[in-house]
């Protein structure tokens, strides 16, 4: 990776939502709306949590 990419495995995002208090999907959102997350990331939460 050349620095600009951000790998966010499920179980650290299921970490990640329970520290900032929201689900995972909402926290995807909201990580996509900072630019932290591509779009594309929306996929492998909703087809998870399904």
């Amino acid at each position: 990776y050349n620095g600009k990419v951000l790998s966010i495995r499920q179980d650290d995002l299921r970490t990640l939502a329970v520290i900032y208090d929201q689900s995972p999907s909402v926290l995807t959102e909201q990580l996509i709306s900072w630019g932290v997350l591509d779009a594309d990331a929306r996929r492998a939460v909703s087809h998870d949590e399904s």
